[in-house]
């Protein structure tokens, strides 16, 4: 009876000229479809000799011709790979692929306006930190990366982004601005027939309107 720690011998898994050594590579094309990267292989540690076992003994892998022609020299050097990964100190850096404007127009836009008339203008990443996680109507917004909302505030305080007057702007765009993300577009406002002085009144009362207190 074989053993499972016991290599397998097979003419398939001798060495051959011109074989790749490379065992991330080999472990990239041969192994991580089923186990993952290898940064993160559920087959992470695996000696060669349990490598090789388990490509003539598991069902889904003794009948793959490309796991069956690896060499003993290939194997080990997957084996290898993967014990490399676990001391790797490397960590992947973190990248941010959207520009803070793009950021801003996606998650805030809808309730502070437009940028350039932002009802949010220069809040700093811990206080756009602290809203999200305090304000209940903020809750719905996507979750951002700490690089994320560093953009967000760097575009927040952008001096080459001029302010809109908000005098400047018809009731309309006002409205589609600073209300249509919680009320709906104009047409199909739930706030139909409200007038100004009501208006007035619910930003100054309702806490999640505070932000609109700017407008004139």
């Amino acid at each position: 009876m074989r053993g499972r720690e016991k290599m397998p011998s097979s003419k398939k898994l001798s060495a051959t000229n011109g074989e790749s050594l490379d065992g991330a590579e080999l472990y990239l094309q041969t192994c991580s479809g089923c186990h993952g990267a290898i940064e993160v292989s559920t087959k992470r540690n695996r000696s060669a000799e349990a490598i090789g076992f388990a490509i003539t003994a598991v069902p889904a892998m003794k009948d793959r011709d490309d796991l069956l022609a690896l060499s003993q020299v290939q194997i080990t050097a997957i084996a290898k790979a993967l014990s490399d990964s676990l001391s790797s100190d490397a960590v992947p850096e973190e990248t941010v692929s959207r520009t803070g404007a793009e950021i801003y127009a996606a998650s805030c836009a809808g309730c502070h306006r437009p940028l350039s008339a932002s009802t949010v203008r220069n809040k700093s990443s811990n206080q756009i930190k602290g809203a999200l996680a305090n304000v209940s109507a903020m809750a719905a917004v996507a979750p951002l990366t700490d690089l994320e909302i560093d953009a967000l505030a760097a575009a927040l305080s952008d001096p080459t982004v001029t302010p809109i007057p908000s005098g400047s702007l018809v009731g309309a765009e006002i409205y589609a601005n600073s209300c249509s993300g919680c009320h709906l577009p104009l047409q199909n406002t739930t706030k139909s027939n409200r007038t100004a002085a009501v208006i007035s009144n619910a930003i100054a009362m309702i806490p999640t309107m505070s932000q609109l207190g700017s407008l004139q």
